[in-house]
């Protein structure tokens, strides 16, 4: 292929298209400045994604008021598993509820560089007065008495 077809234009070459439209929401007038085509400026409808979503248009979808999916957490979540989690899980699960460890519980250090949670009697349960906060150090000479 020849040299220079593929040259890219300079940035005063291109044209802005300017157009002034009606919001389909509020009925707000905006001004509205692309590189897009013509087409592009008759599609749009709207000043903003909120008027998109309040718009009457989107009846019977997911975006409609009054959705509560995503606030089913825990055990109202139809995925809840109870304690028949994996060990990663039920750590992060522990994670969320207590926090991250700050403080063992054995030696009182606050130095550490790393805390863990630890299982009282092993049997990992969801019980959060089940857990320990211990360090590194701590955790392993526990975990050897197990």
């Amino acid at each position: 292929m020849p040299y220079g077809i593929y040259q890219r234009k300079n940035s005063k070459e291109i044209k802005r298209l300017e157009s002034s439209l009606v919001c389909g929401q509020c009925g707000k007038k905006y001004k509205l400045k692309t590189k897009r085509s013509l087409e592009y400026l008759k599609i749009r409808k709207f000043c903003s994604l909120g008027c998109f979503h309040k718009s009457s248009n989107i009846k019977n979808s997911w975006f409609k008021k009054g959705h509560k999916s995503f606030s089913k957490k825990g055990e109202l979540s139809p995925n809840w598993l109870g304690n028949n989690v994996s060990y990663g899980a039920l750590h992060f699960r522990i994670r969320r509820a207590l926090g991250s460890a700050k403080k063992c519980q054995f030696c009182g250090t606050k130095t550490a560089k790393k805390y863990e949670w630890a299982s009282k009697e092993h049997k990992y349960l969801n019980d959060t007065k089940e857990w320990l906060s211990l360090c590194c150090k701590c955790h392993r000479n526990y975990d050897k008495t197990f």
